[in-house]
């Protein structure tokens, strides 16, 4: 469970990433 937990903080993290990134390009390109 332990493992589990880590892997949805990761993955949340990495979501929150692309997402701040593609909103950011969008941003740039407009």
């Amino acid at each position: 469970m332990e493992f589990f937990t880590a892997g949805v903080g990761v993955l949340k993290t990495f979501v929150t990433a692309i997402g701040a990134g593609l909103g950011a390009w969008g941003v740039i390109n407009l």
